[in-house]
């Protein structure tokens, strides 16, 4: 809220907030792909179920949709003229209220892997969608984030 004002060390300028937070949108779509969705997808000869978050208390497709939510609240908090980009988190929040696997417990069969898969296909296409939709109008580029490693 102070970005670029006299006392504020994190951000010097106002544009290293709105990049701060582009980056946190594209690192969140980035995340979910891989991780909470690619990890237990596996490979079609090897799911891995086994590896979804929140397996456990049954909440491995229930934090799909909640992150699905959350980041695209953010992309229309940062940009609220996105509308291909809200327009592709809308078709994956459509794909994942359609899989009934609340553990992706069901990932050894073929409809379900699917599923999932045109789910984590759908999500990159909504992360490319925000870099070439909200980057540009915002003026900023992604920045720095903890999963680029070194």
């Amino acid at each position: 809220m102070t970005a670029g004002q006299p006392g504020n060390p994190r951000f010097l300028t106002a544009d290293e907030a709105t990049q701060a937070l582009f980056t946190q949108l594209a690192t969140g779509l980035e995340y979910l792909a891989d991780r909470r969705i690619g990890r237990p997808l596996g490979t079609f000869d090897k799911p891995r179920p086994d590896l979804a978050e929140a397996r456990a208390s049954g909440r491995s497709a229930r934090n799909i949709t909640l992150s699905l939510q959350g980041l695209r609240g953010l992309a229309q908090q940062i940009h609220p003229d996105g509308q291909r980009t809200l327009a592709a988190f809308d078709q994956a929040l459509k794909l994942a209220a359609d899989f009934d696997d609340p553990t992706l417990a069901n990932l050894a069969d073929p409809q379900a892997w699917l599923k999932l898969q045109i789910l984590q296909q759908t999500v990159r296409a909504t992360r490319d969608t925000a870099l070439a939709e909200i980057g540009p109008a915002l003026g900023v580029t992604l920045g720095f984030n903890a999963q680029d490693g070194d």
